[in-house]
């Protein structure tokens, strides 16, 4: 991530179904991105078998990320896929603990494996925190800060400039945009992201990005990013629309944050 620039990442999570649907909605990312370049980055993160023909399509516009990653290269681990692999098919970066993986299963210790496994093969590592839900008390914090000391654990120090934080709060993903989180919900939790990341990792942890991900849409696209403290966003069924997520790539770039 470029400083100074704001950074769009598209999650098409397991969209589309073949390989000739994913070039033409990489290519309409990719038109999208062309015009916005001097304030954004765009990022899209395919289903692992769409990496290495999208990787040839990508350019200084529009770079490819993948969506998960395995914690060692090489063994008997049937299914998963290695960090040394993501990069060879051109992978920049990867996701790390997103929710609907911890959902599934997926502990924080696993997550801090992970993301030490992709920060040692030289690519970025993006974070995925959030909490389940929002009490008035504030209690939540703690929940929230104890999440990111175990998922960054196993994570060494020196790594710390090449992570990037996506605040996914649970209660807000799949609301509508009046149900989802407010600009201050969203600013209050990245100072305290960057906060906790500094108690574990010194100066340079105030300086990780925080993007915010979690019913995104055209509607409370330009709030978030005006009051809500964040270096952008981690789209998901938005990033599935190439007008909605143009809308939102071209809001980015012309936000006066």
């Amino acid at each position: 991530m470029k400083k100074g620039k704001k950074l769009i990442i598209a999650n098409w999570k397991m969209n589309p179904g073949g390989a000739d649907a994913a070039r033409e909605l990489f290519l309409a990312t990719r038109r999208a991105a062309a015009g916005a370049t001097r304030r954004v980055s765009v990022a899209v993160c395919p289903p692992a078998p769409f990496l290495t023909v999208l990787s040839r399509l990508a350019n200084k516009t529009v770079i490819i990320g993948a969506q998960d990653s395995f914690w060692r290269n090489g063994g008997h681990y049937t299914g998963e896929i290695a960090p040394e692999m993501l990069k060879d098919a051109g992978a920049q970066f990867v996701l790390s603990g997103h929710s609907e993986r911890r959902e599934r299963g997926e502990t924080d210790d696993m997550v801090s494996r992970k993301t030490q496994a992709v920060l040692r093969e030289g690519m970025t590592a993006v974070v995925c925190v959030g909490e389940k839900v929002r009490d008035e008390n504030g209690a939540f914090f703690s929940s929230l800060r104890e999440q990111i000391k175990a998922s960054f654990a196993r994570v060494q120090r020196r790594f710390i400039t090449d992570v990037i934080i996506a605040y996914e709060p649970l209660w807000a993903i799949g609301k509508n945009w009046r149900e989802a989180a407010r600009p201050e919900d969203v600013r209050e939790a990245a100072i305290f992201i960057r906060k906790t990341l500094s108690d574990i990792f010194g100066d340079e942890g105030v300086l990780v990005p925080v993007l915010y991900g979690g019913s995104v849409g055209p509607e409370n696209a330009e709030g978030l990013l005006r009051g809500g403290d964040i270096a952008g966003f981690l789209v998901g069924h938005e990033s599935l629309d190439p007008e909605a997520f143009a809308f939102l790539i071209k809001l980015a770039n012309e936000a006066k944050v």
